[in-house]
């Protein structure tokens, strides 16, 4: 039977069949579009097991998952870099570690999975464990925290090694322990091969993505019913309170750029000096100072839903997660990027006129004001961005993708 119409079945043994394995990253980023679809399944009369790090524990048992810890990864020495190192090089070194600590991880992987007797595989790719998924000979979903890719997407390419890398002994060492570790992880557990390079880019049975089509500049090429978008992720969220907030004046501007990352005293005193004295509303994450104006919180954690439904300008990193909240909350954004995937996106949020990509190392009190009064003022602003807010509400979904792994796991039995 077709995927497609599989997925559109609703018998009651279609819906009391699966068992589902989730292995998922603990970054929120990467939990947090997973919560509505774990939900959507559990709906269907699915059992869901998640495989994380402890730091998700709550998130998934909220919705009703069965939490299965994988404990912390490896605290192996590794090979570092000199800091005049191209950022190539830095980037290359980086995605071969991360693959190597993990892997260390996979014989323990591979068992938890293999006691949880699943149906589908749903797998989140940074995990680097698509051996331990592939060694259980199920079907095997991907969900990616941002876009599809293939082997051609210019930034795919632009993270490949270049000639002069290959050259470098840190590179050379890193290789040669991914290639010892991955022959005895095949030759002891079955556990295949995964190219560091093509994490993101080897195509599953289904592919997830927590995104929407119009903010991929390819996204026609990734079709269903193999390529889903997820669109927003704000369901099953649960978020703590902000009593402040109902004190704060507007416009309110809310600055945050994403878990990894706090805005520094620097930047704290330039959104003070931006819209401080009261006629402007300031929410950042941060350290917060000894004394705080009743105009200004500060907090290391934040509510970000409950802040994005009041703000009127959101001063962001372009993380994926934080640029379709802000869209699903019909609020412009002024995007400050530091990563090259964060820069990639950025570039799309303003493709599509929902904000404005500005430099860190340009930016002065004087240009943030000015930008955010821009954008709260602009008329062609809101219309674009309501247009955005339309075209992620009408992504596939988490009932789709929740359709398409109960197919699946119909087709496996």
């Amino acid at each position: 039977m077709a995927l497609e119409s599989l997925m559109s079945d609703e018998s009651p043994s279609i819906r009391g069949a699966a068992r589902v394995a989730f292995i998922v990253s603990e970054a929120p980023s990467h939990v947090n579009p997973t919560l509505a679809i774990i939900a959507a399944l559990q709906r269907r009369g699915a059992t869901v097991s998640f495989l994380s790090g402890d730091s998700v524990r709550e998130a998934v048992e909220a919705v009703g998952a069965r939490f299965v810890r994988i404990d912390a990864r490896s605290a192996r020495r590794a090979h570092r870099p000199p800091k005049s190192a191209r950022l190539s090089l830095r980037r290359a070194l980086a995605r071969r570690e991360g693959l190597l600590e993990a892997l260390h991880q996979a014989p323990q992987a591979l068992a938890l999975v293999i006691a949880e007797r699943p149906d589908v595989v749903v797998l989140d790719p940074t995990t680097g464990w698509r051996g331990v998924a592939h060694a259980i000979n199920k079907p095997i979903v991907t969900i990616t925290s941002s876009f599809f890719y293939t082997v051609a997407s210019p930034l795919v390419q632009a993270g490949l090694p270049s000639g002069q890398d290959l050259n470098s002994p840190q590179l050379q060492r890193v290789e040669r322990d991914l290639s010892s570790l991955q022959r005895q992880l095949s030759r002891d557990h079955g556990i295949a091969p995964v190219d560091p390079d093509r994490l993101f880019t080897e195509p599953a049975d289904v592919n997830l993505a927590a995104s929407f089509r119009e903010l991929q500049p390819d996204g026609t090429r990734f079709r269903r019913p193999r390529y889903l978008y997820l669109g927003p992720s704000l369901a099953n969220r649960h978020e703590s309170s902000l009593p402040e907030l109902d004190r704060l004046p507007r416009p309110l501007v809310y600055a945050a750029f994403g878990s990894a990352e706090r805005a520094g005293p620097t930047f704290l005193r330039m959104l003070v000096d931006a819209f401080g004295g009261g006629s402007w509303g300031i929410v950042a994450s941060g350290e917060p100072p000894r004394r705080s104006p009743t105009w200004c919180v500060v907090r290391p954690t934040l509510p970000q839903l409950r802040i994005l439904e009041r703000a009127d300008v959101f001063v962001t990193h372009a993380g994926i997660n934080s640029v379709l909240e802000a869209i699903a909350c019909c609020v412009p954004m002024i995007l400050l990027p530091r990563t090259p995937e964060q820069s990639f996106v950025a570039e799309q949020v303003a493709r599509l006129g929902a904000g404005v990509l500005r430099s860190r190392e340009s930016i002065t009190a004087e240009s943030l004001r000015s930008d955010a009064v821009g954008l709260v003022e602009s008329a062609e602003i809101r219309s674009r961005l309501e247009i955005a807010h339309a075209l992620a509400r009408s992504a596939d979904g988490a009932e789709a993708a929740a359709g398409a792994i109960m197919a699946l796991a119909t087709a496996s039995r």
